[in-house]
């Protein structure tokens, strides 16, 4: 059986929510809906097109952890993650689900 392994980082809003640190990336691509729906996107294909995804997630926001647990749920994915964060950087974590 073969796996495949994928990472990708999040970025929390409150990081995101800074236009002077992303001058040359249009403003919508930065708000937090707009960008939830490319992880949802880009994680489902990895998981249906892909046997065996192991996929690795950094910087997951606590507002971020209801939605990638119902998502993970939905695919028959176990969803495992960690605080390394503080309040001031929405309680930051790691994560990494696996099928």
């Amino acid at each position: 059986m073969t796996s495949s392994i994928v990472s990708y980082n999040i970025l929390v809003p409150i990081f995101a929510d800074r236009p002077a640190v992303y001058q040359k990336c249009q403003l919508q691509f930065l708000k937090t809906d707009y960008r939830w729906n490319l992880i949802e996107s880009q994680l489902k294909q990895e998981i249906l097109h892909h046997d065996n995804t192991i996929i690795c997630l950094q910087e997951i926001c606590l507002s971020f952890l209801p939605k990638l647990e119902l998502f993970f749920h939905g695919l028959n994915y176990t969803f495992f993650h960690n605080l390394y964060g503080l309040r001031n950087n929405d309680y930051l974590r790691v994560g990494i689900a696996i099928p």
